[in-house]
């Protein structure tokens, strides 16, 4: 076995086996992959640790601390991408530790047009009565434009999707989605960098049933490896479990040290 297959290998298994110790449940519906990649050419570790504050309302008003940790390893053509989140939500007097997802993805380049990736993860939300949800999904990303300024990029990815719904009967549903993203990486300056990323999920055989996912991130250096980020986050269901609802709105601000 190559030496460049077993260092990532390594690595992965030791931040599965870890990880999850800080997590007694799992959550997010979709994750916004394009802004914790790292774009660079060098072999090795690269990654960040994340701290946000989130206004969120859904008919609610929730407060909610997160921490995002996400670290990828890339030799070669490949690139493996590992990103956690746990968050602290609170409501009026109430404190809900149940947030909290874990996601792995690999990237093959094999033009610099065309690359295939495969991921998968696993996920839980007490908000949207997702008891938890379980994805695997594989397909082709393409670079549309590669400028040192501008980048875009498109992925058609068809997933497979297992949750169970936190109701009376543990209702569970399984389907294929596709995971449709566009995302556009836009350098401002040598200190601000934005990102703006949409995802269209609809069920495979029926298109009424999708979710829309958009976020545009702001990231703003402030001194050293430290970074100043804002976000808003839009998701849609189109048919959300019973009782839950359909639209999210996420306000963030935090702090990001990369790496």
């Amino acid at each position: 076995m190559r030496r460049s297959f077993i260092i990532p290998t390594i690595f992965l298994v030791i931040f599965l086996l870890i990880f999850p110790l800080m997590l007694s449940r799992l959550s997010c519906q979709i994750v916004n992959v394009e802004s914790l990649r790292k774009q660079t050419d060098t072999t090795g570790f690269a990654g960040g640790i994340e701290f946000n504050g989130t206004f969120l309302d859904n008919d609610k008003v929730i407060y909610t601390l997160q921490v995002l940790p996400h670290v990828q390893y890339k030799w070669d053509r490949d690139l493996l991408l590992v990103i956690g989140d746990y968050k602290l939500t609170k409501s009026d007097d109430v404190a809900f530790e149940d947030a909290a997802f874990l996601h792995f993805r690999h990237n093959h380049e094999f033009t610099d047009l065309f690359r295939w990736e495969s991921f998968t993860q696993i996920q839980h939300n007490k908000v949207t009565k997702l008891d938890y949800r379980i994805l695997l999904g594989t397909g082709p990303r393409l670079k549309l434009i590669g400028q040192e300024k501008f980048r875009m990029y498109l992925g058609i990815i068809p997933m497979y999707q297992y949750e169970r719904i936190q109701d009376e009967e543990g209702t569970i549903e399984d389907n294929f989605r596709l995971s449709n993203y566009l995302s556009f990486t836009f350098l401002l300056s040598e200190q601000a960098l934005l990102y703006s990323t949409s995802y269209f999920q609809p069920v495979w055989n029926t298109w009424k049933d999708y979710r829309f996912y958009n976020e545009q991130k702001l990231e703003v250096k402030l001194i050293g490896n430290l970074h100043l980020t804002v976000s808003s986050v839009y998701t849609w269901d189109n048919q959300p479990p019973e009782g839950a609802p359909p639209r999210t709105l996420q306000i963030k601000t935090g702090l990001l040290y990369s790496f």
